[in-house]
């Protein structure tokens, strides 16, 4: 999943480049580091789609602890998913009422999880 994070911010850094305004210059340029959270929880395979063995608690605290600015779930069941975000944002890692992840589909049509802070 490393390679997930450094396309992501490959695709940012190319993005920012090719903004209306003018090429990108050394002098202009800005450089600033995300850390990128990931984790395949095999939601209902090891965990039967329950909120309660422990994996939301121990995400929200890794993400937490870990300063994320993104996170990012593979197999995540939709309860599962709400508990994180209402963990996250007892946590404080985002303001409650903030409108901060969405659910995407993957390239194979799987679906996933990101969870921006």
């Amino acid at each position: 999943m490393r390679m997930l994070a450094r396309l992501m911010v490959a695709v940012v850094a190319v993005g920012a480049t090719l903004l209306p305004g003018g090429s990108a210059r050394a002098a202009d340029s800005v450089v600033e580091t995300v850390n990128v959270w990931q984790w395949n929880v095999s939601g209902w395979k090891m965990n039967r789609a329950s909120t309660t063995t422990g994996m939301v608690e121990a995400a929200a605290a890794s993400i937490v602890n870990r300063n994320s600015d993104f996170a990012a779930f593979n197999e995540l069941c939709w309860s599962q998913y709400k508990a994180l975000q209402d963990k996250l944002v007892q946590k404080g890692w985002v303001a409650e009422g903030k409108s901060f992840s969405e659910l995407k589909e993957s390239i194979r049509g799987r679906l996933i999880k990101v969870l921006i802070s």
